[in-house]
Order: C-alpha cells, then structure tokens, then sequence
C-alpha cells in the first residue's frame, strides 16, 4: 500500500497507511476491549523520562553530524555530554522510589541476556532495513511499488519464523531457538554482502527473507525469557536497538559513502554539485541528471558504487556482531540455567 501510495503521490503519503485502521480501532477499542486497571499507584519519574531523552538524542545528533561532516567539536562534545548523562539516569535508577527502569528487574542472568539479544536484533533489522530499501530503488532501479513487493517474502517469512519459534518453544531450549535465528540473521547479513550495483534485487530479497525468518525466531523466544517486571523493559530495549542501528549503521555507511564517492566522482565537478552528491545517493542522482550524459553517468556510477560500499562495510559490521552472538547467547543462557 505504501508503495503504491509513493508512486502517485508525495512521500508523506506512506505514513497515511494506518490511519483508517487507527481510526477504527479508536471507535470499537473502547466498545470491544474489556478494561483492566493495575493495581500499581506508582507514579512516572519525570526526571528519569527526561535524563533518558537528553542520554540518547545527544548521541544520535553526534553520531550523525559526524557521519556527515567529519570531526568537530560539537558533535564529539554531544556524544560525550550524553554519555555522562547516560551515567547519571543509571544512579538515578538506584536510588528513586519510583525508577523509570528498575534495576531489580534486571537481575535475572537470563532475561539480562535476552534484552541484550534484542538490542542487537533490533539493531541489525532497522540499520539494514534502511539501507536494503534505498539500494532496491536507487541502485537496482525498482520503483516504490516494486520495492515494495520485492519485501513480501521477508514479512511472509517473519509470520513463519514466528510460528516456527513457538513450536519449537514446546520441544527445545529456548537457547537452541535463539541460536538459530541468530544464525539465520547472521547468513542474511552474508547474503546482503553480495549486493553490488550489478546483482539486482536477489541478494537483498534473499538476505531480508533470511533476516524476516531469523529475528521474528530470535524475537519470539527472547520474550519469553525476560521474567517479571523487565517484562516493561523489552519494547524498550528493541527500540533503543532501532535507534542505535539508524544512527551507528547510517553514520559508518554514510563515512564510508562520502570517501568511497570523493575518490571517485569525475573529476571537475562543479563545487555545489559535488557538495550535493556528497549528501545521500538520491542527491547524487539528481546533481548527475543535471550535468552532461557522459560525466552526469560517471557521477551516477561513482555515486552508486560508492552507496554499495558503504553498505557492504556496514553489513560486514553486522555479520560479525551476529556471528559472535550466534556463539556467545546459548553459551550465556546455559550458563543462566546453571546461575539462577
């Protein structure tokens, strides 16, 4: 749908897709879903809230300014102001009455294990999402429609690996289902590396296909591993592994990005053009249909190589986190067993 809505109309239109069923759901929520009230009176940490906003967005704007225009004192002193102030939030969680995240949730090995699962799974599924979606449309040519379709049989694949773990959740482990969706993520992110501007869309409708398998695997059976009141912490741990991902996975890729295209663009460009083409790969295209067939081709080459690189340098990044935690999980949820 979202495809289809882009092929006609203005970006925007993609974030209109759930609205009808948001406002569906808004009149029959209240008719159809039986209210339920905790029996809890504790009240939100204001103070903690805001100690984690000023943690993380210092963070991401420094890793992302960085990406984009080098070394500089701003964003080298927004990632070391929100470091410290990571460090405070923690103390803080120790000694409020009513902590935003309490650490006595965290003391069971098992479910530390599975919140650090699902960073990293997070983290490699919104970081390649976001990469693999631009390389269908601006390298491999597939219009917003197509590149929507070409994802289908990685959300076919996530509604089975779903299933898959809940079986295997009755017969093994929970350390031997984690193990292999891992391993299913770790050879999507070997699949993604073989993506070059010459490959099509194959690798990266194998390698999401894997990863849609693999995650929901890993996912589903983590879920069940984070007990009591961590319970709260597990949206929150995939989503501070979203952010880490866009914002650590989208700052090496766009580095590698602007170096690979400064070595290679053709030579005397016009400065505001090879200023544009620095930024993102869709500004490149553009600066390339503006310039003469020969050099506005070689730019579009060049651009596209260099897009190629840095994805593959970031998936590289993610092929090797997978495999050691393919490695180290079910060896640390064993162990956990043994440790209650």
């Amino acid at each position: 749908m979202a495809g289809v809505l882009l092929a006609r109309f203005w970006w925007g239109a993609a974030f209109l897709v759930p609205v009808p069923a948001m406002a569906l759901l808004l009149v029959l929520g209240p008719l159809l879903l039986p209210e339920s009230r905790g029996e809890a009176t504790a009240r939100l940490d204001l103070p903690s809230a805001a100690l984690s906003l000023a943690a993380v967005l210092p963070v991401v704007y420094g890793l992302t300014t960085l990406a984009t225009h080098g070394w500089a004192a701003p964003p080298v002193l927004a990632i070391a102001g929100g470091t410290a102030v990571t460090v405070a939030f923690a103390r803080r969680q120790r000694r409020v009455a009513n902590p935003l995240i309490d650490p006595t949730a965290l003391a069971a090995p098992a479910s530390r294990v599975a919140l650090g699962v699902n960073v990293l799974a997070a983290f490699g599924m919104v970081g390649s999402t976001l990469l693999t979606s631009q390389h269908l449309q601006l390298v491999a040519g597939a219009s917003p429609l197509a590149a929507g379709l070409w994802t289908l049989p990685g959300a076919v694949a996530a509604v089975a690996g779903a299933t898959t773990a809940s079986a295997l959740a009755r017969r093994a482990h929970p350390a031997i289902v984690i193990a292999a969706g891992l391993a299913l993520a770790t050879a999507a992110f070997g699949t993604l590396t073989l993506a070059d501007t010459t490959s099509g869309v194959w690798p990266v409708v194998a390698g999401g296909t894997l990863m849609g398998a693999g995650l929901t695997m890993t996912l589903t059976s983590t879920a069940s591993l984070v007990i009591g009141a961590a319970g709260g912490l597990v949206e929150t741990s995939e989503k501070l592994g979203s952010a880490c991902g866009a914002a650590l996975l989208g700052a090496l890729h766009a580095a590698r990005y602007r170096a690979e295209l400064a070595a290679t663009a053709p030579p005397h460009l016009p400065a505001d053009l090879a200023a544009t083409a620095r930024e993102t790969l869709g500004a490149a295209l553009t600066a390339a249909d503006r310039l003469p067939t020969p050099t506005g081709e070689a730019l579009r080459l060049a651009a596209q190589q260099a897009f190629v690189s840095g994805t593959r340098v970031a998936m590289l990044v993610c092929l090797a986190l997978f495999t050691a935690a393919t490695a180290l999980a079910p060896v640390l949820l064993r162990r956990a067993d043994r440790h209650p």
